[in-house]
């Protein structure tokens, strides 16, 4: 009795619908992504460290977050996620930026900076996965919509995508910081109480600087 209700539990506490991630890995890929130039923030796509896809579509009010710093103070020009199309693919992408403010690392708590719907070029990437393409998604800002962001504060980006059907968004193994978030349309929950996993983000921001610095926390994070 006591095996039953323990794994009543862990049902109850994983109870977010099968659509609301991919699931494990099932097929093979090729290729990665490359920073580029002007990348001021990377946790570029690798497919070797691919770990899974959260639903982020708008019909659902879903929404897909990660932590990131900058080391020094700049503009948002450009923001590249990775991702997989159920249905339609979107031509636009929500984004928030989010203060953590509170210093909790939870972005329901979280300050609101910048929000904007970006418009989104798709690529394929040449790679598959649970049976789809996996896409490249680049949006440009609006030159008058620039978020200006402080080098040191602690930031959350929190995706979603303006399509009625299903999509998700890429993540990766979990290595260093903070843990991606989910929103499920109602709350937030980090991706090891979501979903029983530790998974990173895949993006990458471009602004004016060059690449960043070596020693940096931020690009400590994109060598895994």
């Amino acid at each position: 009795m006591r095996i039953l209700i323990f794994a009543l539990v862990l049902v109850v506490a994983f109870a977010f619908a099968a659509d609301d991630q991919l699931g494990a890995i099932r097929t093979a890929g090729s290729t990665g992504g490359a920073p580029s130039d002007a990348n001021i923030y990377s946790q570029t796509y690798d497919f070797g460290n691919l770990l899974n896809g959260y639903s982020n579509y708008s019909a659902g009010s879903r929404e897909v977050a990660d932590d990131f710093e900058l080391t020094d103070d700049n503009d948002v020009r450009e923001i590249v996620v990775w991702m997989i199309w159920t249905g339609g693919q979107a031509t636009q992408m929500n984004f928030r930026i989010l203060s953590d403010d509170a210093n909790d690392s939870n972005p329901a708590t979280a300050t609101e900076v910048w929000s904007e719907g970006v418009p989104c070029v798709n690529v394929d990437t040449g790679d598959t996965n649970w049976g789809y393409v996996i896409w490249e998604t680049t949006c440009t800002v609006n030159a008058d919509a620039y978020p200006e962001l402080t080098a040191g504060v602690h930031y959350y980006l929190t995706v979603q995508a303006e399509v009625a059907d299903n999509a998700y968004i890429l993540v990766s193994n979990h290595a260093v910081a903070d843990l991606t978030w989910y929103y499920d349309g109602s709350a937030w929950a980090r991706c090891d109480a979501a979903f029983g996993e530790d998974s990173d983000l895949f993006f990458d921001l471009s602004g004016e600087l060059t690449a960043i610095a070596s020693t940096t926390w931020g690009n400590v994070k994109t060598l895994f």
